[in-house]
């Protein structure tokens, strides 16, 4: 591991004068709704170095789940209808929830949906300032009001933002070239007639140009519930596989396949390593989430399949492809398409 790192490490100071210092704006770092982002989820130590034309090493993250982060048009939602100003929801598919607005400030929180219940911002977060960029930094104060049990909550804090580093970043599966880190500091006080609690959360968020959803994040978060001891807890979340296997190959359920040619220019084929496991068909997924192809399984999903996509009628970058069964997300592969 230790010879891994000092060949990444030397590769990046041979690029380093290369690499670009990014610019997020509401055309390149916002999500559109369908977009749809498989994930990897772990623990982390350090976030890395700030500065300019850094490496961030975390091509070592193990991962503890896998699952699907869906951006929602809030239509869609009845809970949205009292929530002025909602652009956009994400969601895991389970209790978290939140509910996006565009200002001419940036992305804003407007409320969110979780353990907690709703949780409605009077006064919305904003997660990140556009246009971001080396060096970008905001300040903006939080106020809300829930309910819990039954109970009245007042939430007050503030959020302080900044575009902290810029360089390479080490995934798994890939390593990204011109990546902006966002370090994004949050301080929440919930007080209620039963008990107050406090809440810190520092977040990172890696950023590549042109992929609107982060390809890293690091949170940690503390917890303070009345004048009892902090409790900590630290989450990964990446895109572009999970480190465990030599292909950027996402095995969620010992599902094994494989794309090839891989970098492919014309048919790309797939290969089945193991017999029947329910899957159904496979997507092709562009670099935004969006589904651009697919194709049912129903009968070949133990074989060869020749020619499952056609990479000559898309454009060169990064794809997903995914392994569907009745009700899940079987597995997932990456491939590039030159």
């Amino acid at each position: 591991m230790i010879q891994r790192y000092s060949f990444f490490a030397l590769a990046a100071l041979s690029v380093a004068a290369l690499t670009a210092q990014p610019t997020l704006t509401t055309s390149n770092a916002v999500p559109t709704a369908g977009s749809i982002f498989p994930v990897s989820s772990g623990t982390y130590q350090f976030p890395g170095p700030t500065g300019a034309a850094q490496l961030f090493g975390h091509w070592m993250l193990l991962p503890t789940g896998n699952r699907d982060l869906s951006y929602v048009d809030p239509a869609l939602s009845n809970t949205a209808d009292g929530i002025p100003g909602v652009a956009l929801l994400s969601t895991d598919g389970g209790t978290d929830t939140l509910f996006w607005g565009l200002t001419p400030n940036g992305l804003e929180i407007l409320a969110d949906l979780s353990g907690l219940g709703l949780v409605t911002y009077t006064d919305p977060v904003l997660e990140l300032k556009l246009p971001c960029t080396f060096g970008t930094s905001w300040t903006d104060a939080v106020s809300a009001a829930y309910t819990v049990s039954g109970f009245a909550v007042q939430r007050t804090g503030t959020v302080n933002g900044l575009g902290d580093a810029y360089g390479t970043l080490e995934l798994p599966e890939v390593v990204l070239q011109n990546v902006l880190r966002v370090k994004v500091r949050k301080v929440f006080q919930d007080n209620s007639p039963i008990i107050n609690v406090r809440r810190i959360s520092e977040t990172h968020y890696f950023y590549t140009e042109g992929v609107p959803h982060p390809a890293l994040r690091l949170q940690l978060d503390t917890v303070i519930i009345g004048t009892g001891n902090p409790a900590t807890t630290r989450e990964a979340q990446w895109q572009y596989g999970n480190g465990t296997v030599a292909v950027a190959d996402i095995d969620f359920d010992n599902i094994r396949f494989t794309a090839y040619p891989n970098p492919a220019t014309g048919a790309v084929n797939l290969a089945f390593g193991n017999a029947e496991h329910g899957a159904r068909s496979v997507q092709l997924m562009d670099a935004t989430g969006r589904m651009v192809a697919s194709r049912s399984l129903s009968t070949l999903r133990t074989t060869d399949v020749q020619g499952a996509f056609d990479a000559a009628t898309l454009a060169p970058g990064v794809y997903h492809i995914r392994l569907i069964g009745e009700t899940k997300v079987l597995g997932t592969q990456r491939l590039v398409v030159q």
